[in-house]
């Protein structure tokens, strides 16, 4: 394995548009360029709605409660995908009518728990999917 140098790590930042990537030491280098990469690969490997769906799918399935309902937060937490990919198929499920969505209580629920819900464009919040029916 060969060592990367400073220099070579600050010419990479460069080609990456790093921005302040002259000031950083090594290990900042070193993260900013992974960050950098890891952004550029999501970008380039986008699932289309069906694949989205499918994996929504299989992930509810895993974590759901034998009553084919599900947490919001903790089904976008299993799937860490961006907020737009999850939002949107959630919304383009529930426009199918193969999920229903129930209120979220915010009382009830600790800040993380109540960022990692859906909102809708109406600014909603929403905590529980039920499954329409048994096709999960």
């Amino acid at each position: 394995m060969t060592k990367t140098t400073v220099k070579e790590l600050r010419a990479t930042a460069k080609a990456l548009k790093i921005k302040g990537y002259s000031s950083m030491n090594k290990a900042g280098l070193e993260a900013a360029i992974a960050a950098a990469q890891n952004i550029s690969a999501a970008a380039q490997t986008t699932k289309s709605d069906a694949e989205l769906q499918a994996e929504f799918t299989a992930a509810f399935s895993s974590i759901d409660d034998g009553l084919g309902m599900a947490r919001v937060y903790d089904l976008r937490r299993k799937l860490g995908w961006t907020r737009e990919d999850f939002d949107r198929t959630i919304e383009t499920l529930r426009d199918q009518m193969t999920i229903h969505l129930d209120i979220v209580q915010e009382y009830r629920l600790t800040k993380d728990q109540l960022e990692d819900c859906y909102f809708d464009k109406n600014g909603q919040g929403w905590g529980f999917i039920v499954w329409s029916d048994d096709s999960y």
